[in-house]
């Protein structure tokens, strides 16, 4: 990959559209932030779908998460989901938290339409191997 250069993507061609430029990531950019207040964060899991980190905070804290908001994302603090809709500052989700101990999942789901939508891919592609094969089928008998 010679034109990979450490961005979210490799050519940016799926670039969210909120996505603004100082958030493309690079190999320096920590998937989450202390924006103000007090807090340590120790990263539990990072897959591309799935975030898990454990955050104490001392003081009234502000954290930015440095994945870019997609639909399909969730937010869980202390097993709880979180709506996630007001938390979105500048393509990223912004968390507020008061002093305390807490885990956060950040996890990807498919929404109903993309299930939809990978539902019909596979029936059609189904039918068209169905189709390919049945002449072949008549063929030998």
């Amino acid at each position: 990959l010679s034109g990979y250069d450490g961005t979210s993507t490799s050519y940016d061609e799926y670039q969210s559209a909120l996505a603004k430029e100082f958030m493309v990531k690079g190999p320096d950019l920590a998937p989450v932030d202390i924006v103000s207040g007090l807090a340590q964060i120790d990263i539990r899991e990072t897959l591309p779908h799935k975030l898990t980190f454990q955050v104490q905070v001392t003081a009234p804290a502000l954290l930015q998460i440095n994945t870019v908001y997609f639909p399909g994302w969730t937010l869980v603090v202390n097993q709880q989901v979180q709506n996630i809709n007001s938390l979105i500052t500048e393509g990223v989700l912004r968390l507020k938290l008061d002093p305390g101990k807490y885990i956060v999942d950040l996890v990807y789901r498919q929404t109903p339409p993309m299930r939809l939508g990978n539902t019909i891919s596979l029936l059609t592609a189904g039918l068209i191997l169905l189709f390919m094969i049945k002449p072949k089928l008549y063929a030998q008998t």
